[in-house]
């Protein structure tokens, strides 16, 4: 499934003054360019990768095997990356960040970078900081989304219904979505900031959420067919800051012949 490390504290985005000067956009301050960081969105200094294929494995879906990509990856210093996404609600590009201000109660607002669509076998990562967060159904997540007579929605989300605990939620387009909790649930809360990670495999969809508090959660969904969709990230009643959002494409399977 995932690469479960757990994933170090990150630093301001963009490179902290230690780091050398006209290294380029460096959105973990690793100090290490995105162009070359073998995981943009993750500090790893050494940068270790176990299986040679240039993703780190602090971020590749599968460390051990060979062949994986960083198909996308978007941070959000150029405000023109605007054009490339659109948009339900108040999103826009803005401080090195695509923010979303809207706290309309009970309004899903999605947003999707209408560039190009994604199949089953990728994975979704995004570091977010979340809020405000409003009182009632309040969610942040992100997903594949694809629009129409009949949207589809493969997605990873938090979610904290009323004054309940929150929980991790993975939703696999029209079928049960399945919720676990978030673990410690007392550090969810405005400007608290985290990694999602949504990977579809085979008819499953597995989500992990961790916190840069400590908090974690995993959950998993199934589904019968999968349709492409655009990456996206979405939120109800909450605001949201996201710092990146990248795409892994999963090396298929190798066939073993009889």
């Amino acid at each position: 499934m995932f690469s479960l490390r757990a994933i170090p504290d990150a630093p301001p985005v963009d490179a902290p003054p230690m780091c050398p000067p006209g290294i380029g956009h460096d959105e973990d301050g690793d100090c290490i360019p995105d162009t070359t960081d073998k995981c943009p969105g993750i500090p790893d200094e050494t940068q270790p990768d176990g299986d040679g294929d240039r993703i780190g494995d602090d971020c590749d879906p599968d460390p051990a095997v060979p062949g994986n990509m960083n198909t996308l990856f978007v941070t959000f210093e150029a405000p023109s990356e605007q054009g490339s996404w659109n948009s339900i609600g108040a999103w826009s590009v803005a401080g090195d960040d695509y923010t979303n201000t809207d706290m309309t109660p009970f309004r899903e607002d999605w947003t999707y970078r209408n560039v190009s669509e994604y199949a089953v076998l990728d994975e979704i990562e995004a570091r977010i900081t979340v809020g405000p967060l409003g009182t009632d159904d309040v969610k942040v997540g992100v997903g594949f989304y694809a629009s129409g007579a009949t949207p589809t929605e493969w997605s990873c989300s938090l979610r904290r219904i009323a004054n309940q605990a929150p929980k991790v939620e993975a939703y696999a387009n029209q079928s049960p979505s399945f919720e676990s909790p978030l673990s410690p649930a007392t550090v969810f809360g405005d400007n608290q900031t985290y990694t999602f990670r949504m990977k579809v495999d085979g008819t499953s969809l597995h989500c992990d959420v961790r916190g840069e508090g400590g908090d974690t959660g995993q959950a998993t969904a199934t589904f019968t067919t999968f349709a492409p969709g655009y990456v996206g990230v979405f939120t109800t009643q909450a605001g949201a800051h996201v710092h990146y959002i990248a795409v892994y494409t999963v090396k298929p399977p190798t066939a073993v012949s009889p």
